[in-house]
């Protein structure tokens, strides 16, 4: 695509989801939402996908389901966090000494270091992967089961993970990254 593509979301049966022009987006059907809302952070949960609507970049956002319409009223704080289905755990970002970092509801935090770590997500299998600048500078994908798991000289950000539909020993992992100066969703 030419057009900037970000906050990539895969679930559980593999489907991809993803923010483009404003709007959501999936591989399997296309384009879900419509209008001039801005459409962002998709997240995909029990057989839905969700995400923050807004009429413009300063205006109050809210939570919508694909399935359920709009699921809040008034303005919402913007809160970056994933949800973990089968153990009802969480993972989000937040401040330890000054510094974003991942933190687990069950089991407190995920991987701390001195890098700032953001945009969580979690598998149903309780994989957790961020973002987090390395060695080089780029920001990477990293996971508390694997390590680091993007490198190149290239930011890769946004990720999401989830168990394959085909083998459950596997995962499904998309980030985003810049190529020819647009963000395209890699898997």
């Amino acid at each position: 695509s030419s057009n900037d593509q970000h906050h990539p979301c895969v679930t559980n049966n593999g489907e991809v989801f993803w923010a483009e022009n404003g709007q959501i987006s999936s591989h399997l059907y296309g384009v879900l939402t419509s209008g001039v809302s801005l459409h962002n952070n998709p997240a995909a949960i029990i057989g839905d996908v969700l995400w923050e609507e807004s009429e413009s970049n300063y205006g109050p956002i809210q939570l919508v389901s694909d399935n359920l319409g709009q699921l809040t009223s008034g303005a919402t704080d913007k809160i970056n966090a994933a949800y973990q289905e089968l153990e009802a755990a969480y993972v989000y970002q937040w401040k330890n000494s000054g510094i974003w970092q991942i933190y687990h509801s069950n089991t407190g935090w995920v991987s701390p270091s001195s890098n700032a770590q953001e945009h969580p997500d979690i598998s149903s299998e309780g994989e957790v992967v961020w973002q987090e600048v390395d060695a080089s500078g780029y920001f990477q994908v990293f996971s508390n089961l694997h390590g680091q798991v993007t490198f190149g000289h290239a930011h890769h950000y946004d990720p999401s993970v989830a168990v394959s539909p085909l083998d459950p020993n596997r995962t499904c992992l998309a980030w985003t990254q810049e190529v020819h100066g647009y963000n395209q969703v890699f898997t």
